[in-house]
């Protein structure tokens, strides 16, 4: 199914929990922008913004850790109207993406090479790479540009550099 568990609050007592305070079943979305307190585990898909449709832009924020391993991780990033927009993953604690599949949707034709979007930021480095992280993402509207890793940005954050593809 769908969850948004963004405004849930799981009361550790002060002292923070070591193992998952919130489990999403294999086959669940889970979305929402907001925050979330506690340790997150999503193996299903993990789709920032207000609805768990491709398009809706967001920021889903974790008070603790996420376990996004195995899981897809759906980001929407736009360029339209003279503005850019990206959902964003912020995390204070440890983010693991191990074996998780990245799934980004590229919206609108104002694109330019050298552009940068931050998707993932944590607090401590990032454990683990995506499946498909060195993968160059086609951008649908412009047939001359592509999406890739942005490996200038720390351990702890992941994004997206905009370059010329060559064509």
């Amino acid at each position: 199914g769908l969850v948004d568990p963004t405004v849930l609050v799981v009361n550790t007592f002060g002292a923070p929990s070591p193992d998952a305070d919130i489990i999403a079943a294999a086959g669940t979305t889970v979305f929402g922008n907001g925050d979330v307190s506690g340790n997150l585990e999503v193996p299903g898909t993990l789709a920032p913004g207000s609805s768990a449709i491709a398009g809706s832009i967001g920021t889903f924020n974790v008070t603790g850790d996420a376990d996004l391993s195995g899981s897809t991780v759906q980001i929407d990033i736009a360029a339209t109207a003279g503005t850019t927009s990206n959902d964003l993953i912020n995390v204070t604690g440890t983010v693991d993406v191990s074996s998780a599949t990245l799934s980004p949707n590229f919206v609108g034709d104002e694109f330019f090479d050298g552009q940068t979007f931050l998707v993932l930021d944590a607090t401590n480095p990032i454990v683990g790479t995506f499946t498909n992280q060195a993968s160059a993402f086609a951008l649908p509207d412009n047939p001359f540009l592509q999406a890739v890793e942005d490996v200038t940005l720390g351990a702890d954050d992941f994004g997206f550099l905009i370059e010329d593809n060559g064509n």
